[in-house]
């Protein structure tokens, strides 16, 4: 280890790893050059090991190394668009203010903020990041947040329309800031005044259901704005389109004839207008045909929706196809009775009468199948009872048809139906007791 000399010249010098490193001072003043010189070569063995020793204050013109940086931000919290000064200071190891020079400035998601080269910061998008200077290999950071532009006001277009019925139009909605600038990437919610009348999809098409005046309202941010739709309809123009049944059953290779009956707005019958069939099946494939005339031909067993439509209106029933059905094999219905009103839950018992053994029972309400289970006290000579609790939740209100379908030991199949009211009445359940034909 090199350690520090003196000689009569005044020349300093110390070995060390780097190198020599010299010190050349030259005075005329004896003891007093002797003790400022001490003090020059312990500020620059400070500067040498990253700070100063204790108890040493640097003399004038000499800076002592910063230990601590800090990053004030004037306003931590900036619009996108918006500035703020951020101000960088340091303290020595004796907490003593220190004059820097200008720092190197960046920020750690430029996506979300920047950074002048004099520390103006200038917010970029919604988000968090960190505005980090650095001083002589000295980093001091601090945190901004920038928000979204809030919406001033939104421009809704057009403001106004009249539109026919079963027609559509295309409504845009444009939010802006307090002076008028367009905002971007916001979340938009649409709604109607009356669904009965006009419906407003979620990219702002609005469609035209029947005559009358319905207003399309636009929300941004809890800022709304709204738009006046008026619907016109012809006279003699279709209102609505009724089916003679709304659900049916019937087995392969029978047929089924649907009736559509059209209405005006004041509910008078119109006669001379053409109206279309169509079949689109829910389950199983090749299912069923649907003449011109409405006729229903059942192929194989599944589920098809028939619609029936005329001038832009359009109703549907859902047909059931069963297999071709063995009039030996009776099957009845306990529960439900006709029209019997149900909530939450559907009770179904079923009695099979049957030559051969029964298999399995299986029962289909809005399209959904439910194995029916074997009840073990229910023999009653040749009959045969068969239970289940099904879930109806998911069923809307109304008047709905409930199918069962038996097949015994040779495969054959035996059908019983029955209808039911779905009460809108949350939790409510049926409890009277099975009624045995």
């Amino acid at each position: 280890m090199r350690r520090w000399k003196s000689d009569p010249l005044g020349l300093l010098s110390m070995g060390g790893v780097g190198g020599i490193v010299q010190l050349m001072v030259q005075t005329r003043c004896g003891n007093h050059f002797g003790r400022h010189a001490t003090l020059l070569v312990m500020a620059w063995l400070a500067v040498a090991c990253g700070g100063s020793p204790t108890g040493v204050t640097a003399p004038p013109g000499v800076t002592a190394p910063a230990t601590a940086l800090s990053v004030s931000i004037a306003s931590t919290v900036i619009q996108v668009g918006q500035t703020t000064a951020a101000r960088a200071s340091a303290l020595d190891r004796n907490g003593a203010a220190l004059a820097i020079g200008t720092p190197t400035w960046g920020t750690e998601l430029p996506a979300i903020a920047t950074v002048s080269v004099d520390g103006i910061v200038m917010g970029v998008a919604p988000g968090q990041t960190m505005v980090v200077a650095l001083v002589n290999g000295v980093r001091g950071q601090a945190s901004v947040t920038v928000v979204s532009v809030p919406v001033a006001r939104i421009a809704i277009t057009p403001s106004t329309s009249t539109l026919a019925r079963g027609a559509t139009i295309q409504l845009s909605a444009s939010p802006l800031d307090s002076i008028g600038r367009p905002l971007t990437n916001r979340i938009v919610e649409w709604s109607s005044s009356d669904i009965a009348k006009a419906v407003v999809a979620s990219n702002g098409v609005v469609t035209a259901m029947a005559p009358g005046v319905a207003t399309i309202t636009v929300a941004i941010e809890g800022i709304h704005a709204s738009a006046t739709l008026t619907i016109t309809a012809p006279v003699g123009s279709v209102a609505a389109v009724i089916l003679n049944r709304t659900e049916g059953t019937i087995a392969t290779g029978d047929k089924l004839q649907l009736a559509a009956t059209l209405r005006d707005d004041a509910g008078n019958v119109i006669a001379d207008r053409a109206i279309a069939w169509s079949v689109m099946e829910l389950t199983g494939r090749n299912v069923a045909t649907v003449s011109p005339a409405g006729l229903v031909t059942a192929m194989s067993p599944g589920t098809v929706a028939i619609t029936a439509s005329s001038d832009g209106q359009s109703a549907t029933a859902t047909i059931y196809v069963t297999e071709k059905i063995d009039p030996t094999i009776v099957v009845s219905f306990g529960s439900p009775l006709e029209n019997q009103v149900f909530g939450d839950t559907l009770r179904v018992v079923v009695t099979v009468r049957s030559a051969l053994h029964v298999s399995d029972v299986v029962a289909t309400v809005a399209g959904m199948p439910t194995v029916l289970a074997r009840e073990p006290v229910g023999h009653f000579g040749a009959a045969e009872q068969w239970v289940a609790m099904i879930p109806i939740t998911n069923i809307p209100p109304g008047t709905h048809l409930l199918v069962a379908l038996a097949t015994d030991s040779r495969g054959a199949h035996g059908l019983g139906f029955v209808q039911f009211v779905r009460d809108a009445q949350e939790g409510k359940v049926n409890t009277s007791p099975p009624h045995m034909k």
